[in-house]
């Protein structure tokens, strides 16, 4: 509608406004005032949950804002964190599987960090690329159909079919991203030879393309 757009960026802008204040006077305050700001609140602690539990809150308007920007997306996103630190720590925990407090200080770790970088994120990177690559093989008909639709707009010659993006510059540069990888995979080690650097260059092209899809569908889903 009209004038939606300048609303939301007057939204946008009383946001970042309101928020850059909060941030003024939480962390610079104690510069000036002699007050003591704070950006992390250790609620968890306050309240007796375990250090697994990872119970401390980042105080920020920019929380709340990120979860705007994500919409329902996100929200799963938030429900996984939840599930990750307030019900697999507590099995972990449990089954005795969590590391012991030497060892934490031998990695100079804590405990939520080293969950968060040794088992949620690589699992949780796990299921981003499992689901996109299951999308790309449910969606795979419509992508066979989207490249037929193209060579037969090529044969047509109604304006209908100028809206479609020529089958040649596809295969352009599909080509040209083979022969690009080619030559940098054979010039950047000396050992490669012309038939791995070969083999790199085609299945570079092929990850490109799948990486490109599992960002496309990242994206649609959290924006």
């Amino acid at each position: 509608s009209p004038g939606a757009g300048v609303h939301k960026a007057l939204l946008l802008l009383s946001g970042l406004t309101l928020s850059g204040i909060i941030y003024f006077f939480s962390q610079y305050m104690g510069q000036i005032k002699g007050l003591s700001g704070f950006e992390y609140w250790n609620l968890g602690k306050l309240i007796g949950m375990p250090e697994y539990m990872n119970g401390v809150w980042y105080i920020s308007l920019m929380t709340i804002g990120v979860g705007f920007i994500s919409g329902r997306g996100g929200f799963y996103f938030v429900i996984g964190g939840f599930v990750c630190y307030w019900i697999l720590a507590p099995i972990l925990a449990a089954s005795n599987l969590l590391p012991t407090p030497e060892t934490l200080a031998t990695l100079e770790q804590t405990m939520p960090n080293y969950m968060r970088l040794t088992l949620f994120r690589p699992v949780g990177i796990g299921m981003l690329i499992g689901g996109a690559l299951a999308g790309i093989v449910l969606a795979l008909p419509l992508i066979v159909s989207a490249v037929r639709s193209m060579h037969n707009a090529t044969k047509m010659k109604t304006a209908l079919s100028k809206d479609e993006m020529p089958i040649h510059l596809l295969y352009i540069g599909i080509a040209g991203a083979t022969l690009l990888l080619f030559v940098i995979s054979i010039t950047s080690v000396k050992e490669m030879g012309i038939i791995r650097g070969g083999l790199m260059a085609l299945l570079g092209t092929i990850w490109i393309w799948v990486a490109g899809v599992i960002l496309s569908e990242c994206i649609g889903r959290t924006n």
